[in-house]
């Protein structure tokens, strides 16, 4: 086999333009990407590599339909290249979700779904904006409301949630999910490991499921490309890598591991996969379920 060559779509992006109290959580140990990343920022970072399409990501902006609003800028004035599909923010529990995500629709016609975080554990500060929300009877009528108008839910938490979760979202089959960072596999210990691999294994139980292979160098800093693999081939065992697709979580990601060294790691780990194996892994997986087809049919690639 051969290392992949062929076109990428990642998954996993963020972008900010920073303003008075617009992203409240890049401060202290995260000095090297506080300022401004834009589009031309993620260009240049990864114009090695021949990037058609992205998923920008909500960063936990404090002005959610701002953020929604310059991402379409960003979509319109890169041709559609960076910013393709567009994941937002939006309070799943609240009375007015359904207003909010129709609203969402008329700004964006890459809107996409919604990251509403609900990773809250033991060992990590949380993003989350509270600890019970797979708990509430509202959130689970939020995610509802996303299937019930064919939007997408990215699931943030930590692997003491995934049997929780699996839980839930085994009660709404018909709601596309995918899974963010892998299900964040922190706990290297073999009981922290089974945890992963068992919550993991329930929701890979339910339908219309993707894992996104991201941040993995984050929780393995001293990282190999078997120490990679160790969390890669257990997401193939259990979902096939037909429902896995790779995501940069540039910028945030850089802080443990620079974008492009990321790309190169994964290339690396996929180097004895299937030609079709790989073109799914970096390519058609995510252009599936985020519906990128129509784009991809006009788009060569993101760097000439």
């Amino acid at each position: 086999m051969a290392r992949y060559s062929g076109p990428i779509v990642d998954s996993h992006h963020h972008l900010w333009r920073l303003t008075p109290g617009s992203h409240p959580w890049l401060g202290e140990g995260r000095e090297e990407i506080v300022r401004d990343v834009l589009p031309p920022d993620y260009t240049a970072t990864f114009s090695e590599f021949d990037i058609r399409a992205t998923v920008l990501v909500e960063a936990l902006a404090g002005y959610p339909l701002r953020e929604l609003q310059e991402a379409e800028t960003w979509r319109q004035s890169t041709g559609g290249r960076i910013a393709t599909a567009v994941i937002a923010h939006a309070p799943l529990d609240s009375p007015r979700i359904g207003t909010v995500l129709d609203r969402y629709r008329d700004v964006s016609p890459a809107f996409r779904g919604i990251r509403d975080i609900i990773s809250a554990g033991p060992r990590k500060p949380s993003f989350a904006r509270s600890p019970d929300l797979l708990t509430r009877p509202a959130f689970r009528d939020g995610l509802a409301a996303l299937a019930q108008r064919d939007l997408v839910f990215d699931l943030m938490l930590d692997p003491t949630q995934l049997e929780a979760a699996a839980a839930l979202l085994l009660d709404i089959p018909e709601l596309s999910v995918a899974i963010e960072h892998a299900g964040h596999p922190r706990d290297r210990t073999p009981d922290g490991r089974k945890q992963w691999r068992v919550g993991m294994a329930r929701l890979a139980d339910r339908p219309n499921t993707i894992v996104k292979v991201s941040a993995l160098q984050v929780h393995d800093p001293n990282w190999t490309v078997e120490s990679l693999s160790t969390v890669v081939c257990p997401l193939v065992d259990l979902f096939g890598v037909q429902r896995l697709c790779f995501g940069t979580d540039y910028p945030v990601h850089d802080l443990a591991c620079p974008g492009p060294v990321a790309i190169d790691a994964m290339l690396d780990v996929t180097e004895d996969w299937a030609a079709s194996d790989q073109s799914a892994f970096f390519h058609g997986t995510a252009t599936s379920f985020y519906g990128l087809a129509d784009h991809e049919s006009k788009q060569t690639r993101l760097h000439p």
